[in-house]
């Protein structure tokens, strides 16, 4: 029986969060210090299962912890919804150090009471993305408006299932206010480069013309709250080319793969007719990065 996957997540380190420059660790730990005041708890890596229950168990053994300072990719959904309410519950502060993406963005960062994002720190979204099992068994990675023609490949329960997902992820955004037009906006773009170069996935080609191959979409503070989110009281963003390219210095993208601007100017890439295959071909050619 086919079954519905959702975005996989690697093993995620807890640690103490000593200062900017320091590297995580894998141990558990709580601690005072200047930059980050109270009682907090820092993590790092992907969310997973394994990441909630060992912030559950942190913050049993530890009920003074105020403050939960992040450093994720992203990670499994359901996961990640699971952790924001944790946060909400115990009304803990987050604070975003180098990176908070993808789930941590949409259900970890705003369920904080108060947030923070630290200096060279960012908050990106991407598009919609799910992954599915075939009934033949083969894994395909769906992303951005073309999730629902992708539901109609698999059976009856792996469909009822990825509807129920819609649901709790429409009830989550709910709850924390949220809403869900700038995920829209980037959904509509990553389908419109599919569209144009004829391909499924975005990141087989470089950057077109017209066309660039963006990855993550960065918002900056007031993006934030017309998404939803409220109680921002620090917030770093680049203002030069030098402090844009920082964003990278963790190697988890190429350069030129994070979007910075506002929806307006997102949704004139990526239009006119799709490339010929001849057009394609010259692309393949090119050097990936």
């Amino acid at each position: 029986m086919a079954r519905l996957y959702q975005i996989i997540a690697g093993i995620a380190v807890v640690s103490t969060f000593l200062a900017p420059l320091a590297r995580a660790t894998p141990e558990v730990a709580t601690g005072n210090q200047d930059t980050v005041p109270d009682k907090h708890v820092s993590l790092s890596g992907p969310i997973n299962a394994r990441f909630v229950a060992a912030i559950e168990q942190i913050s049993s053994r530890y009920p003074t912890i105020r403050i939960l300072v992040i450093d994720s990719e992203g990670g499994e959904i359901e996961a990640a919804m699971q952790l924001g309410r944790l946060i909400k519950e115990r009304g803990w502060d987050v604070a975003v150090i180098n990176k908070c993406l993808s789930a941590c963005a949409n259900y970890v960062f705003p369920a904080g009471k108060r947030k923070r994002v630290l200096p060279n720190s960012w908050v990106g979204i991407h598009e919609k993305t799910r992954q599915f099992h075939w009934a033949d068994g083969s894994m395909h990675y769906v992303t951005g408006n073309e999730i629902e023609a992708a539901m109609t490949k698999v059976d009856a329960a792996s469909t009822k299932a990825a509807h129920q997902w819609e649901a709790d992820d429409a009830a989550s955004f709910r709850s924390l206010g949220l809403s869900t037009a700038f995920i829209q906006d980037f959904t509509n773009y990553i389908s419109s480069r599919k569209r144009v170069l004829g391909v499924e996935d975005i990141h087989q080609f470089p950057d077109v013309p017209g066309c660039p191959r963006y990855r993550f979409w960065a918002l900056n503070k007031k993006q934030l709250e017309d998404m939803g989110i409220t109680n921002i009281d620090e917030f770093w963003f680049p203002t030069t080319k030098a402090e844009e390219l920082a964003l990278y210095k963790d190697k988890i993208l190429p350069a030129g793969s994070i979007y910075i601007g506002g929806a307006e100017k997102l949704s004139t890439f990526c239009k006119g007719p799709a490339l010929n295959w001849f057009q394609r071909l010259l692309l393949k050619r090119e050097p990936q990065p």
